[in-house]
């Protein structure tokens, strides 16, 4: 392994023109990686750089990922593969987060460089998480909406690394939580990334496996998570994910970072099949919500996303935006599933609705509703109201809230969305 040390480097310097490198004094130093363990996948190291000094790895051997854990909180510029990006590093606390200061690396470019904004002690571990075998991807494909999505299993994308440690708890689910693994969204190697995230959880954090009960990949690959061992069902196994209120839980982490960018095609789709799968086999609906020690109400949804309950920005604003047209599809799903006819056209019509929040009247404008099928709370219970075709409106008396109204559009077309009551 080959570091280098650059001083006298201010951040924009390093920011416009790395080249200007040989105008700095360099030194060079052997450091030998500390292993946690005898696996050779992982290994630590500890540096300390002054403020706008750059750290420049330049070793033969590649890594999937890195976390940088300063001694105090601190921000750092990487530069990898050409691309320059900030981050705000804190001390690493280990719970279900993956930190934004654990980056994911490509092997065909192993090179990266750090600068600190202030003279900083930080610990850097090392992910060797590039698998020693091809990985044959499944092809994604269902019979029928009901039926499990063909996963790579862990005997497969764990080849060569530890096992995970024995001891495990059975759960009836009833929520399905949606992470996103933040991080880079340049990662091609999807293997390498879900086996780097195995290693932190098990080497760096010391838990008996990996946190999530499934992984998606960008391409739509399904990876199988934390191994039931024979205890359960791989999708009824309690994993480690969302803030210590795991109990009922099944989580399904996103790869990438959606906070500004949006997941892929392939990816939103291999979500909806594993959530009305698994709504389907647990006989829940997308709209109901159970009690859970949850950080914001009483209640949690069938279908809910890792800030529902947690304080973090998981899993990312452009999630988020999707859950209308996500919980839709997958309601959609479950109908067919459940042989509930009468929904003619799968898709979301231009529909729209004022005001939102609402207090004693919701109105409609664009494609013309011609009844309200039903409007529930977010426990699933079925509330009263009275719909007003000519004026298409619907008057309420209703309590502050989360509601979701099903109206039938022209053509029998059937569109759900979720408004809020204001008294």
């Amino acid at each position: 392994m080959r570091f280098w040390f650059c001083t006298s480097i201010t951040f924009e310097k390093i920011k416009m023109k790395l080249l200007a490198l040989n105008i700095f004094l360099l030194l060079s130093i052997i450091a030998s990686a500390q292993t946690s363990s005898s696996n050779l996948s992982y290994s630590v190291i500890e540096l300390h750089l002054d403020e706008g000094s750059l750290y420049e790895y330049e070793g033969d051997e590649a890594y999937s990922a890195i976390l940088i854990d300063p001694a105090e909180e601190c921000e750092f510029e990487i530069i990898q593969e050409n691309q320059y990006f900030r981050i705000k590093a804190s001390p690493y606390v280990i719970d279900e987060h993956l930190p934004e200061s654990f980056i994911f690396l490509s092997k065909s470019k192993p090179a990266f460089s750090i600068v600190a904004n202030q003279d900083i002690d930080f610990k850097l571990h090392f992910y060797d998480g590039f698998a020693p075998i091809q990985i044959s991807h499944p092809a994604n494909k269902k019979t029928a909406d009901c039926d499990s999505v063909e996963a790579i299993d862990q005997s497969v994308w764990r080849a060569g690394l530890p096992e995970p440690v024995p001891g495990r708890t059975e759960v009836e689910v009833k929520h399905c939580i949606i992470h996103h693994s933040a991080g880079s969204n340049s990662v091609t190697d999807y293997t390498a990334a879900v086996r780097a995230i195995y290693i932190l959880h098990t080497e760096t954090n010391g838990w008996d496996d990996i946190g999530y009960n499934y992984v998606i990949a960008q391409n739509g690959d399904l990876y199988k998570g934390r191994d039931p061992l024979g205890a359960a069902d791989q999708d009824n196994i309690q994993g480690a994910h969302f803030c210590s209120k795991n109990s009922g839980t099944m989580g399904i982490c996103l790869l990438g970072n959606y906070m500004e960018t949006a997941p892929s095609e392939a990816t939103i789709s291999t979500l909806k099949q594993v959530l009305a799968w698994k709504l389907y086999k647990e006989g829940l609906d997308t709209y109901e919500a159970y009690p859970h020690p949850n950080a914001s109400s009483d209640v949690l949804g069938t279908v809910a996303f890792h800030r529902d309950g947690c304080s973090t920005v998981c899993p990312g604003d452009s999630v988020v935006l999707l859950e209308e047209e996500l919980l839709f599809d997958v309601h959609y799903d479950l109908n067919e599933c459940r042989g509930i006819s009468g929904i003619q056209e799968k898709q979301l019509e231009p529909l729209s609705f004022y005001p939102n929040p609402a207090h004693e009247v919701l109105s409609f404008s664009g494609t013309k509703v011609q009844s309200i099928l039903e409007i529930r709370n977010s426990l699933g219970q079925a509330q009263s109201y009275l719909f007003d075709q000519a004026s298409q409106s619907v008057s309420l008396e209703l309590t502050n809230g989360v509601y979701y109204i099903e109206t039938q559009l022209a053509g029998g077309t059937r569109s759900m969305h979720k408004f809020i009551i204001v008294n």
